[in-house]
């Protein structure tokens, strides 16, 4: 055998080695990510994240924190929030808003054999009646949504507003779309943020303010409904009724939407407090999402807002690791699913350049 044959066959053995090694290591990163035990019912899963996860000090916003806009809040906010690590359930909503989280991503197909529209953990848009372990109907979800998110007993803070993103992946006939609408009417008939004239929709942006009644009807203690429209930008053609019940569309101009990967490639653009210490110069509001055919880590809510100014960072619940204990804590230091931006500013620079276990000093509204 010739030597530059030798070496060749090395070379090869070497690089084989390392993708196994590398393989080897992605798989255990994965398997850390996933707290969740095989062979536990949806009940168990919500209930082994209940006990791994500390208790939350989060309440409804205190007024003078709530006269601002939209794009000048941070969101504490879900991702596929029905799934606990191996099934979707209705104790994983409820798990999150015990969490405080006051947008939650709801992703949603339809069943042709039912006639019904589903809830499951989608990764693949082109076989999302296998995502998950198990599916369940919208409806529950919904139910579960109206049930808890307005009542003291089952939400920390259900006086605020409740955002609840509509990520529908339509079937061939798009019959999914009218479904949704009728469930959104039968479950939050008094919830929804709407015209009393008209019973539509009341069309939101990154200037609408939550509680400030001189400015627009406040959000509070109301739910809004986002359509995802990357999916299917047309949606509003195919169903009148569903537009009607929509209150802003992501993925355009007025709330824009991007997912971790796309973030890693973007230039950063630091937001800064203005004088007033109580708003920034963000104007763009911007939501980021996790890829949905990666168990992508978390992101670092650290570098999202420092360094992108991002106002809704959505984390797995159902895979707690440091970033999402980093996540928590954000809002724990200020008792609510709303965080003013100025103040996440300050909090997470201090807790950039300190310990994390050391206690910020919070700003105050003059």
């Amino acid at each position: 055998m010739s030597l530059v044959r030798l070496l060749f066959i090395i070379i090869v053995c070497i690089i084989f080695i390392y993708v196994i090694l590398r393989l080897l290591h992605r798989r255990q990163k994965i398997l850390q990510m996933q707290t969740v035990v095989e062979g536990m019912t949806p009940t168990d899963e919500v209930t082994a994240l209940q006990k791994a996860a500390s208790n939350v000090s989060i309440t409804n916003i205190i007024p003078s924190r709530s006269k601002l806009p939209l794009r000048e809040y941070c969101i504490k906010a879900s991702y596929s929030s029905a799934f606990s690590g191996t099934y979707v359930s209705a104790d994983m909503i409820k798990y999150v808003l015990r969490r405080g989280c006051r947008y939650l991503d709801i992703p949603i197909f339809y069943s042709t054999t039912d006639n019904i529209p589903y809830v499951a953990h989608i990764t693949d848009s082109k076989a999302i009646d296998s995502a998950s372990d198990n599916k369940i109907p919208l409806d529950t979800v919904f139910n579960a949504l109206a049930s808890n998110a307005f009542a003291s007993s089952n939400s920390p803070n259900f006086g605020e507003p409740l955002f609840i993103e509509l990520r529908i992946y339509p079937d061939a006939n798009s019959v999914v779309y009218d479904k949704v609408a009728a469930l959104i009417n039968a479950n939050f008939s008094s919830k929804r943020y709407v015209d009393s004239n008209t019973g539509k929709a009341i069309q939101i942006d990154g200037s609408t303010y939550i509680n400030d009644a001189t400015q627009n009807p406040p959000l509070m203690g109301y739910a809004l409904f986002m359509m995802n429209k990357t999916i299917n930008p047309q949606y509003a053609t195919v169903s009148q009724d569903l537009a009607n019940c929509i209150n802003g569309e992501l993925g355009g101009s007025t709330f824009k939407l991007q997912t971790y990967d796309q973030l890693q490639g973007q230039t950063t653009n630091p937001p800064n407090v203005k004088n007033d210490f109580k708003s920034t110069n963000v104007i763009v509001y911007n939501t980021l999402m996790s890829d949905l055919d990666t168990l992508y880590p978390h992101p670092d809510i650290i570098k999202t807002v420092l360094s992108y100014g991002i106002q809704v960072t959505t984390y797995k619940f159902y895979a707690r690791d440091d970033m999402l204990t980093r996540y928590e804590m954000l809002f724990d230091q200020y008792k609510s699913g709303f965080v003013p931006m100025a103040y996440a500013i300050s909090y997470l620079s201090t807790m950039k350049n300190e310990s994390i276990g050391k206690t910020p000093v919070s700003p105050t509204f003059p």
